[in-house]
């Protein structure tokens, strides 16, 4: 099995080393700006979002990441899209390799401002503070992971 990074480089990998992780991601879109969260080195960004806990209901998760990466309050508006991906993390030890399901919502902001201050200790060595950024300026944005996200994002747009 080959499995891609965040560099779109591809590995061999064990099928007996996969782990399976659910994640959440929000596409929330305020005045043609979107909100990201910038992530391994400058000028790369994901979307706000992660793992779904165990026992977590998938909405609760993607309202628990959202708040910790961005401050932000969000009202789920729909559900967008359901992708899947085997994932190898090369940029710290140990180089897990994950099949992560990952399903995109349209949100919308219900208050907050943006803070970077319940990143835990974890995302604090990966992640910074989330920033709005305009909409015109998505394709000049290096995506933060091994799946390009815009993709769901232009379908919102209707691009």
């Amino acid at each position: 099995m080959r499995a891609v990074d965040i560099d779109g480089n591809y590995h061999d990998v064990n099928p007996d080393e996969i782990s399976w992780r659910v994640h959440v991601y929000a596409i929330v879109i305020e005045d043609d700006m979107i909100l990201l969260s910038p992530q391994h080195g400058p000028g790369r960004y994901y979307l706000p979002g992660g793992k779904v806990d165990t026992g977590e209901s998938l909405e609760d998760g993607l309202l628990r990441e959202v708040r910790e990466e961005t401050g932000i309050d969000v009202r789920v508006v729909r559900q967008l899209a359901t992708r899947d991906n085997l994932f190898k993390v090369t940029f710290r030890e140990p180089q897990d390799v994950w099949h992560s399901v990952m399903i995109y919502y349209l949100c919308e902001k219900v208050s907050g401002d943006i803070s970077d201050e319940n990143l835990d200790e974890h995302e604090q060595d990966y992640a910074g503070r989330a920033e709005w950024l305009e909409l015109d300026k998505l394709d000049d944005i290096q995506p933060a992971a091994s799946y390009d996200w815009r993709i769901i994002a232009r379908q919102v747009l209707g691009d």
